[in-house]
């Protein structure tokens, strides 16, 4: 087997390069919730709670996150990194608006039990915690990748 010379960043990129499997399947995971988020409640027939209007407006800010994700996924320049420090800036603020209304909405029906709703929130704390960490490596924690695009 043939190896091209190794350059001193070259090891740090094949571990980088190597680990993009899961991330990949993590892009399309979130590809699917994302999409199936807002077909959904066309499906279930229910009324107006006023958060349409939040939910139209955040459309742009998740096809930018799923965009980030993908080119953190699949090792590729898309814009420019300034940008992608802007997205992930309004990504940490959406976040924290989100949370705030979960710990401020009412308590979810008696019902769904307290193992439900603590799965629940332990699932999307981890989603959100993963595309966080992404949209954070590829906006301040990939040099490499910046400086091969220049």
């Amino acid at each position: 087997m043939l190896r091209a010379a190794v350059t001193p960043t070259e090891p740090w990129r094949q571990v980088v390069v190597g680990k993009r499997r899961l991330w990949k399947a993590y892009f399309f995971l979130m590809v699917a919730l994302t999409v199936s988020g807002y077909i959904f409640p066309f499906l279930v027939s229910a009324e107006p709670s006023g958060q349409e209007f939040e939910d139209v407006a955040l459309i742009p800010l998740y096809v930018a996150q799923l965009v980030g994700l993908f080119g953190f996924a699949y090792w590729r320049v898309i814009g420019t990194r300034r940008i992608w420090q802007w997205i992930f800036a309004a990504s940490v603020l959406e976040t924290a608006w989100m949370l705030y209304g979960f710990a401020t909405t009412d308590m979810p029906p008696v019902e769904l039990g307290s193992f439900f709703m603590t799965g629940v929130i332990a699932t999307i704390v981890t989603l959100v915690a993963l595309q966080m960490w992404a949209l954070f490596s590829y906006a301040f924690r990939a040099p490499d990748l910046w400086t091969e695009a220049t």
